[in-house]
């Protein structure tokens, strides 16, 4: 059984864990947390890395490294661009994890994907097509997805706020939650104005606090994205799937799926505009004892999100070559 260490935010090491005597968790970011150079180290360090997403350029016929690597940012936060490169570099990632550290999913007591990353297979395609759908799904007006900063404990109060005055909204205006990622941070998606109304009305209650926008091109898991759903979901339906070699968290249940293929193809169609229930996910796993999570993909946004959620957890975040590196090194 292989080895992990938990990486602690200052020197990098902190007690030493395995996955014999813990339960632990695989996980995968979704959209936001794409940047410029995301993956080049292990596309030039890794011959593993450099197949995968040399493979997926041929599938998909067009030049996504480049856009991985070199930008221009505009390009790569296009939806249809984003989701397939942070797949390509999270399964990147555990493609090395599994040559070069002998680690397999078979080890994980369960899989968690934030949305995008809920699509963990070799998914490369259809991923793509999903990007381009919620992408057309937008065909006039100002969208955004704003984050918001909970104060104090009013998570319940917030939805149950969203749900009294979604009707007041002027018509073609949307406000809905995308993502209930923590205790202490949701996600607004929809309209600029209806999201910016909603935010008004939740500031003045004193609910929140400091808002943020998110670096995306489309209002995502909101019913703006129907169009979308309606695109994808012949589209699922075409597509095989196998029983889950270990279970995977639904994104729209927060439980594990079924081994049917049917179940798996409706709730990934439902989770385009329904709401991303990481917060009851992440918390359902504590209660099950998860205590190590391997978080593999671009960036330190969800790793960061686990560990203010869950400050007792071993938290490993592997984006990079020098991240690899550093788990060669301890072990």
């Amino acid at each position: 059984m292989f080895l992990l260490r938990s990486i602690c935010k200052k020197n990098y090491h902190r007690c030493l864990s395995t996955l014999a005597s813990k339960k632990s968790a695989l996980v995968f970011p979704g959209q936001g947390a794409q940047y410029i150079g995301m993956a080049k180290d292990l596309y030039i360090e890794y011959n593993v890395a450099k197949d995968l997403i040399d493979e997926a350029e041929e599938i998909l016929d067009f030049n996504l490294k480049s856009i991985m690597f070199d930008g221009p940012l505009q390009l790569l936060t296009l939806t249809e661009n984003t989701q397939p490169a942070i797949l390509c570099h999270s399964i990147a990632v555990l493609r090395v994890l599994e040559t070069e550290y002998g680690i397999n999913v078979s080890d994980f007591n369960c899989a968690l994907g934030h949305s995008l990353g809920e699509y963990f297979s070799d998914a490369v395609k259809l991923v793509r097509l999903r990007g381009k759908s919620m992408q057309e799904s937008i065909v006039e007006g100002e969208t955004c997805m704003r984050a918001l900063v909970i104060d104090g404990d009013h998570l319940e109060d917030i939805a149950n706020l969203i749900n009294e005055i979604k009707n007041d909204l002027p018509e073609g205006e949307v406000a809905e939650i995308a993502n209930i990622n923590s205790r202490r941070q949701i996600v607004l998606s929809g309209t600029n104005t209806g999201v910016s109304y909603v935010n008004s009305i939740i500031n003045t209650r004193g609910f929140a606090g400091r808002a943020v926008g998110l670096p995306v091109s489309a209002p995502f898991h909101c019913s703006l994205m129907r169009a979308a759903q309606l695109k994808m979901r012949p589209l699922l339906e075409k597509t095989n799937f196998n029983s889950p070699i270990i279970p995977v968290i639904s994104n729209v249940t927060a439980k594990p799926y079924s081994k049917n293929p049917s179940e798996i193809r409706d709730l990934l169609c439902q989770q385009i505009t329904k709401t991303v229930q990481w917060q009851k996910s992440v918390s359902d796993g504590v209660k099950n004892g998860i205590e190590d999570w391997v978080v593999c993909g671009p960036s330190q946004v969800l790793s960061n999100l686990l560990k203010r959620e869950h400050p007792k957890g071993n938290i490993l975040s592997i984006s990079s070559y020098k991240d690899l590196e550093l788990i060669k090194k301890l072990n």
